[in-house]
Order: structure tokens, then C-alpha cells, then sequence
């Protein structure tokens, strides 16, 4: 059996980890916004809080310099002036800064920066050293965020614990549910016990899973009772109905008149318990007791020409084998002798004449017939259970190319279909992983 080619599906995203990620996100996005503050704080501080500070101190000094010349200047920790040209010559990473504000590159302090401005011919510089500003800023700024941040973490960390055991029972069921076979209905049942803490939202779903559970089983059981029922109830009397058209055939006092007529009882017995056979085959929910070989797929398809074959009798059909390629595919033999069976039988049924011709490729098998054809509208009905077109003839049941269908979807084995009406019919199948057998 082959799987059906793809693209691989993606991995499935467990519940838990889809959490993690989620709280992950959150926390960097806090430690972002963290980042940001600091920054957005850093900028208040240098370039609006300390410019309007010096600026203030600039214009508060002019104001008392015109009241009294000999004013000091401004000498505290955090600032320095100099009133040039009175004070001698400014320092020399100073002295030749333009009017305003301007920031210094300092080493002892974060925020170092310097104002000049001019009156009445004098200039005024005012420096400010931002280090015992830095250091408030970190103790009274950085220190908060980072409780807050640690605050924050906290709680985040709690609320992951608080919701992954929330969760933790439904992680449970899935996991119950992945762990049971479907093919077993004696293990298909859920754990009845869950823990005392379990919310109602859970325990619904449970509940709800378990009585699914035992409609499953019900249905499982159901199906094989009746396959084997089938099988023996429906079987029995085709048998009988064969025996005794055979014994009919082997008299030879048998009116010759009455011959075909047994000899068509025959063939639809035989039919009919190769429609059984294919039926039941569908009906199985899984393929474990269909044995896996590497088949011969020119023998089989010869095989299976000769037999449909038969039903061309007494019309002018030929039978063409073209094998281009060996092939052999590891496959039931049975499921291919079903498949391939149903496309040789309807070629040589709805073929009055010509030939019908079976093409051996190596990515494909392909059946043509010179019957009477099919229109675009029952080509696209052709796969729908029970269906014949509009020249019912009483030919087949118009169940063949719909097992033809399920079969292909089943294992895997795309089935094209191409008709003209008066021309014949094309149809493909590509077994996927043949190899050849030269």
C-alpha cells in the first residue's frame, strides 16, 4: 500500500508550548517598554529638564547682575559660572562654545551640558555636571522600574502556572485520546477518573468524549458483526447459485438452446461474488488482515484481461498488452486484482467492437476502449455510486469506477479520466512507488 504523495504537514502546535511562547512575549515586551522608558526618562532629562534649568539660572543671574554688578556667580555642586571678560579666561573646553545651549562630553557625568549667553558686551557660561543627577535618576527612576518589572515578572510566572494547570486536564485528554486505537474497541475508552479539582468546563468535555467513545466502539463492533455475516449470509448462496450452473454446463443433455442462458447465470453469480468480495473489502475500517506482497503488476493485469475478457465473447473485440515497463508494487494483491478487475470488465462490456488496450509505463497504467464514448457532463458523474448515464442498457451495476475511486483515494492512487463520445474512453492509474522488475 502506498500513502498518498504531499506536502508533509506541519507539526502540531501542543497547547502548552503555544502558552510559553505567549507569556515569553509578554515579558519581552515588558523589558521592551522597560527599555524604552529609561530612554524616553534619559532624553527628559538631558535635553528639556537640564536646558530649562539652565536657562532659568542664565536669566535669573542676568536679572541680578543689572541690579548688582558684583553679584556672584553661580557656584554650587551641580553647576559653575563664568561672567567673561571679568573672570579671566574660561576653561578651555569652554571657551569657544556658541551662544545657548550646548552638551559637553564628559567623563564623571551622564548629563554634563552648558549654556552661553551674551549682554552688554559680557558672556556668560554656565556649566552643568550631570553625575549626582545620573545617580538620583538611577536610585529614584531605575530602581522603582526595576521592582516593578520584578513585580511584573512575578505575576507573570504565576499567572503561567495558574493557566497550564487550568489546561493541564485537557493536555491529559488529548493525550488519552491520541494513546487509543481505533482498531481495538476493547482499549478505545477514556480514564472515567479525573481529579478532584477538575473545573466543569473539563469535566463536560469528558463526559461528552467518553459517551463518543462508546458510540465508536458500538459502531466498530456493529461493522464487524456485519462483515462477517455478510460475508458467509451473502457468499453462501452465490456458491450454491455457481455449483449449480456449473453442474448444468457439465451435462451434456443439456438443451443448447437453454446453454447461454445458464452460462449468463453463471457470469453474473460470478460477478456477484466478486462485487461482494469488493464491498466488504471497503466496508473493513482498517487493512491489517490484507496481506502485503510485491506484486507483478504485468502478470496481474494479464491475468485480469483474460478474465474480463470473456465477457467480449462472441464480439469482435481484441486485447492489446503493451508493456513498456516491469513494474511491481508492494501492494495487496487482492485490492489490484479488484481495482484493475472493474476498469478491464467495463472496457470489455461497453466495447461492441475494436479493441481495448491496457498501457504498462512506468509512472502509470493506462486502459483504453473504442466503446461508445462518454460526454464532458457523464465524465464528471462517472465516479458517483450507481451511476449509468442516460443509455441504460442493463450493462453493469454502476458501482465499478466508484469502487475504482474509493480505492484510489484509500491507498493513494490518483485515477484520471478521459472520454469522447463515438471514440472511447482513456482511463489512468499511477501506483505511486512502482519499481521496475528488468
Amino acid at each position: 500500500m502506498t500513502a498518498a504523495s504531499g506536502n508533509p504537514a506541519p507539526p502540531p502546535v501542543r497547547l502548552l508550548g503555544k502558552l510559553g511562547r505567549a507569556f515569553l512575549i509578554q515579558a519581552g515586551l515588558i523589558a521592551l517598554t522597560a527599555i524604552l522608558s529609561i530612554l524616553a526618562a534619559r532624553v527628559l532629562i538631558g535635553d528639556v529638564m537640564v536646558r530649562a534649568a539652565l536657562e532659568d539660572e542664565s536669566d535669573y543671574f542676568w536679572e541680578r547682575h543689572a541690579e548688582d554688578p558684583a553679584v556672584a556667580r553661580p557656584d554650587t555642586r551641580n553647576m559653575m559660572g563664568w561672567l567673561l571678560p571679568d573672570d579671566g579666561p574660561a576653561p578651555v573646553h569652554l571657551a569657544d562654545l556658541p551662544v545657548g545651549y550646548s552638551k559637553l562630553t564628559s567623563v564623571s557625568g551622564l548629563y554634563s551640558a552648558a549654556m552661553v549667553s551674551e549682554r552688554e558686551g559680557k558672556r556668560l557660561v554656565l556649566e552643568f555636571d550631570g553625575a549626582n543627577v545620573s545617580e538620583l535618576a538611577t536610585w529614584f527612576g531605575l530602581v522603582p522600574l526595576v521592582a516593578v518589572l520584578v513585580v511584573l515578572y512575578l505575576t507573570t510566572w504565576l499567572a503561567y502556572r495558574v493557566t497550564r494547570r487550568a489546561v493541564s486536564p485537557v493536555i491529559r485528554l488529548a493525550h488519552d485520546v491520541e494513546n487509543m486505537d481505533p482498531g481495538d474497541p476493547g482499549q478505545l475508552a477514556l480514564p472515567s477518573a479525573l481529579p478532584a479539582d477538575t473545573d466543569h468546563e473539563v469535566a463536560v468535555l469528558s463526559e461528552a468524549l467518553n459517551d463518543m467513545v462508546e458510540r465508536v466502539n458500538a459502531l466498530v463492533v456493529r461493522e464487524r458483526n456485519f462483515t462477517r455475516d455478510a460475508s458467509h449470509e451473502l457468499r453462501s448462496p452465490i456458491t450454491v447459485v455457481k455449483l449449480a450452473a456449473d453442474v448444468m454446463l457439465a451435462n451434456p443433455a443439456l438443451d443448447e438452446k437453454l446453454r447461454p442462458t445458464v452460462e449468463r447465470i453463471k457470469r453474473a453469480a460470478v460477478d456477484m461474488s466478486d462485487l461482494i468480495d469488493t464491498l466488504l473489502l471497503l466496508a473493513r475500517e482498517a487493512d491489517r488482515d490484507m496481506p502485503q506482497e510485491l506484486v507483478d503488476v504485468n502478470a496481474l493485469l494479464a491475468e485480469e484481461a483474460e478474465l474480463a475478457r470473456l465477457l467480449a465473447q462472441g464480439k469482435p473485440v481484441e486485447l492489446v498488452i503493451n508493456n513498456n515497463f516491469q513494474l511491481s508494487v508492494q501492494a495487496s494483491r487482492k485490492i489490484l486484482s479488484v481495482l484493475f478487475g472493474n476498469l478491464l470488465r467495463n472496457a470489455f462490456v461497453y466495447t461492441e467492437s475494436g479493441s481495448v488496450a491496457v498501457d504498462i509505463d512506468v509512472d502509470s497504467i493506462t486502459i483504453r476502449d473504442t466503446g461508445p464514448g462518454m460526454t464532458s457532463d457523464e465524465v464528471a458523474r462517472a465516479f458517483e455510486p450507481f451511476y449509468r448515464g442516460p443509455r441504460q442498457d442493463g450493462r453493469g451495476h454502476g458501482v465499478g469506477l466508484s469502487i475504482v475511486k474509493r480505492l484510489s483515494d484509500r491507498y493513494g492512487w490518483p485515477v484520471s479520466l478521459e472520454s469522447t463520445p463515438g471514440t472511447g474512453t482513456r482511463i489512468a492509474v499511477s501506483l505511486g512507488t512502482a519499481v521496475s522488475l528488468d
